[in-house]
C-alpha cells in the first residue's frame, strides 16, 4: 500500500475493505504530513555554493578564489534565496533578496548566520554569531542576551533558533567550541565593536556551478 499526498500539509485517505461482514465496508483512516524538499547547497571555503540533490544552484553570492574566507551560509525557509558570510561579518546575497545591513568586524571573527522561521527575501531577518558569542540581528530582528559570551576569545562556533521562534520572540541557542549549549533570549549584549567598511576583498558576483 502506498499513500502518496499530492500536496504539502497534513493531508487525509482513507482504505476501504469491502467484504460480507457486517457493517461492510470498513474504513481504516490514514493521516500524513507532506512537504516539498526545500534545498541543499555545500558551501566551499572560498564563497562557491553547490546545489545539492537537484536543487536549483543560486546567483549572485560573493567568491574570493585562493582565499578561504567563507565561514557559513543560511537559506530562507523556502530555500528560495540567502546569504553567505564571510569571515569579516560581510554578508552577500545568494538569489534574489534584499541586503540589510549587518555587524562588520574587520578582523576574521564572524563565525555563523541565521534566519528566523518568519524571515522572507523581503523581509530577512536573523542573526550572525561572531566567535566570541555575540549575537548581532540584522533586518530588524530584536536584540539577544545569553548565548554565552567569552570576550577575545575565538570559542563560539555555532547558533540556530527554534522553528516555533517569531520575529517577537527569538528562541535559540549557541554552541561552544567545547560542546556547551547556551539559550539566548531577547535583548542584551553584543561581540566585538562593528567596524564601518564594507566587506573583504570583494570580488564581481558570478554563477555560480552546481
Amino acid at each position: 500500500m502506498t499513500f502518496t499526498p499530492t500536496a504539502s500539509g497534513t493531508r487525509t485517505g482513507s482504505v476501504t475493505i469491502d467484504d460480507s461482514a457486517t457493517g461492510s465496508p470498513h474504513q481504516l483512516r490514514l493521516t500524513g504530513y507532506s512537504f516539498a524538499f526545500k534545498a541543499a547547497h555545500t558551501l566551499d571555503g572560498w564563497g562557491g555554493l553547490h546545489a545539492d540533490g537537484g536543487t536549483p544552484p543560486l546567483t549572485d553570492s560573493a567568491y574570493w578564489p585562493g582565499w578561504k574566507i567563507a565561514r557559513s551560509a543560511a537559506l530562507l525557509p523556502d530555500a528560495s534565496a540567502g546569504y553567505v558570510l564571510d569571515g569579516y561579518g560581510g554578508v552577500h546575497t545568494a538569489g534574489t533578496i534584499a541586503n540589510v545591513p549587518t555587524a562588520y568586524f574587520g578582523f576574521d571573527i564572524a563565525r555563523d548566520i541565521v534566519f528566523l522561521p518568519t524571515a522572507t527575501a523581503a523581509n530577512p531577518q536573523g542573526y550572525t554569531l561572531d566567535g566570541w558569542g555575540g549575537i548581532h540581528p540584522f533586518g530588524g530582528a530584536p536584540a539577544i542576551s545569553g548565548g554565552g559570551y567569552w570576550p577575545f576569545w575565538d570559542i563560539a562556533r555555532a547558533v540556530r533558533y527554534s522553528q516555533d521562534s517569531t520575529a517577537a520572540n527569538p528562541m535559540g541557542w549557541t554552541l561552544d567550541g567545547w560542546g556547551g549549549i547556551h539559550s539566548a533570549a531577547p535583548s542584551g549584549p553584543v561581540g566585538p565593536s562593528p567596524a564601518t567598511s564594507h566587506s573583504p576583498r570583494e570580488a564581481p558576483p558570478r554563477t555560480l556551478p552546481g
